[in-house]
């Protein structure tokens, strides 16, 4: 679904689990820190979830604004 390797996802949660921002078990992931998590996504983080809710909301009532 994300299109990268298996291993790429392993590492970076280990990466995310070591500045203590997540925790991860084998089917779950924890978010301990969201704050941590956007401060270390940067100018990354938001512009998905703006594009998301601008393309895909208006044409469902049913979801969540």
């Amino acid at each position: 679904m994300l299109a990268v390797r298996r291993s790429g996802i392993t590492e970076t949660l280990h990466l995310l689990e070591g500045k203590n921002l997540i925790r991860s078990t084998r089917d779950q992931v924890h978010v301990l820190d969201r704050s941590g998590l956007e401060v270390l996504a940067g100018t990354a983080y938001g512009l998905p979830e703006k594009e998301y809710r601008r393309l895909i909301l208006p044409a469902d009532p049913q979801l969540p604004n």
